[in-house]
Parts: C-alpha cells; structure tokens; sequence
C-alpha cells in the first residue's frame, strides 16, 4: 500500500514539472527551451547531490547503465523540445505520450511481468485517452525534421525509463543517487553544449528561466527517485502506464482550474476515458 502512495506522490510532483514549465512558457515574453532544459536537469543534478550527503561512491559497473541514462534523458528532453519548435505541439505530446508503451512492453515481454487482463483493457483505454486529449486541428505539415525530432524523444523517454527499471533491478535497490547524480551529469554535459552551439545570449535567457526551471529541475529529481523506489516493487505494466495517466488527470484539474482553458467535447471524453483506464490498471 506504501508504494501506491509514493505513486501518487510522484504523480503530483511530475505534474508539478509540467506545471512549471507551462508557467515559464506563459510569462517569458522570448522561451528558450533548450536553455530552460539545462538549468532544469543542472537543478535536478543539485537535488541529488544534496541527497547524497557528500557520501558518494559510484562502482565501474554503475557506469553504462548512468551512461545509457543520461543520453537518453538528454534525447527525451531535448527532442521533445527541438520538435515542439519544428511543428504541431499537440502531435508532439501525444507521439511522446505513447512513449510509455516501451516500458511496458520491457516489462510484459523481457521481465514477464505477470498482469491481469483488465491491465491489457487499461492500457488500450489509456493510448485511446491521450489521442482523444491531443485531438486538435493545428495546421501545416509534418517536416521530415519534426518527424526525427520526435523519434529522437520518443526512443529518449521510452528508453530512460528501461534503463532506470534494469539498474534498480541489477543492484537490487540501490545506488539510487550515485546512478541518478553521474546520469544527470552526463545529461547536462551534453544539453549545456547543445545550448553553447545555439549562440544565443545565455545571461539574457538565464534571467527569464531560472525561478521556473529550478523548482521544475526539483520536481524531476523528486520524481526520478520515486520512480527508482517503485521500479523494483511494482510491475512496469502497471507503473508507468499509472504513472502517466495520473499525471493527465492532475493536468486536467489545472488546465480547467488553475488556468480556466476550455475543453472540447472530445477531449473530455478523452479525459474521462483516462480515469477509467486507471480504474482498470489497478484491478
């Protein structure tokens, strides 16, 4: 029960994430995503150096498996960015959404995962839930670009979450912080770099981001951990697919609360095929 708990926690806090960054998009009269990313993942970086009491001891075998993460997450963050910019924003959440089904398959097909067949109905209910939610009418057409960005982020997210599953299951629980602290470090390399090519004014940018990115990066390290806690307890079949569809309800609440948007008809059917698919998750 402990863990459902710690599940809904890290559902808050992820969703928190999305909020943040929302808020930065709203009120910075010139976002730059990929900057706001690297001062995101540098917080996130600084949430588990602090957690790690300065007690810090990383084995060789540690190392691909912070490698694969870090370069995966570095994809996940920066392609969703990169795509969100070259096309459609509501095409791009909604391929990056369906990006849970790699997870899921890692656990139902490599880690034989038992589930029950109302998790297999969940599932199907949550794919149909995020399409309905993202169903927009946006013009233009898809770039050749857009489509690599997105791939980028789609293979990014799904994978990060597979690597962070087979470390915790490798070392039985632990080098949560060692995994995530060396990780990250790697991620930041790479997005910091990535931000330096664009050429654009850093001081200006940091000035605009920081107050959103810092507890947005917090929020990431927060939930991170989470993930790692109930990566070894709960089966990924019903993890991540609970996970994201929690995360769309809180999203939900906010967009008509905290923001008054206005829903189509679609969409809220779309939501309310969400709830249902947690129902059937957790049967």
């Amino acid at each position: 029960m402990r863990y459902y708990i710690i599940l809904v926690f890290a559902t808050a806090v992820m969703s928190l994430q999305s909020i943040f960054s929302k808020q930065y998009n709203r009120k910075c009269g010139s976002p730059d995503p990929t900057l706001y990313t690297v001062v995101l993942t540098f917080w996130a970086l600084l949430f588990f150096c602090v957690l790690s009491g300065g007690h810090v001891q990383v084995p060789p075998q540690l190392l691909p498996y912070a490698a694969g993460f870090g370069v995966a997450y570095a994809a996940a963050l920066g392609g969703l960015n990169f795509a969100i910019s070259a096309g459609p924003l509501s095409y791009s959440c909604l391929v990056n959404s369906y990006s849970l089904i790699i997870p899921t398959l890692y656990g139902i097909v490599i880690l034989k995962d038992e589930i029950r067949i109302t998790a297999y109905i969940g599932i199907a209910l949550l794919c149909a839930s995020i399409f309905l939610i993202n169903k927009k009418k946006e013009e233009g057409k898809l770039s050749a670009r857009w489509i690599l960005y997105i791939l980028t982020a789609f293979v990014g997210n799904g994978m990060a979450a597979v690597i962070q599953k087979m470390q915790q299951l490798k070392f039985d629980g632990a080098y949560k912080n060692e995994f995530m602290m060396t990780a990250l470090a790697a991620a930041f390399l790479i997005l910091a770099l990535i931000a330096l090519l664009q050429k654009k004014d850093v001081r200006a940018g940091l000035k605009g981001c920081w107050k959103y990115a810092a507890p947005a990066g917090v929020a990431n390290g927060i939930g991170n951990l989470s993930t790692m806690i109930l990566g070894a307890r709960i089966p990924s079949a019903i993890l991540f697919p609970t996970f994201s569809a929690g995360t769309m309800t809180i999203m939900l609440l906010a967009s008509l609360f905290l923001y008054q948007e206005k829903l189509t008809k679609v969409q809220i059917v779309g939501y309310a095929i969400g709830i249902l698919a947690i129902c059937a998750l957790n049967l």
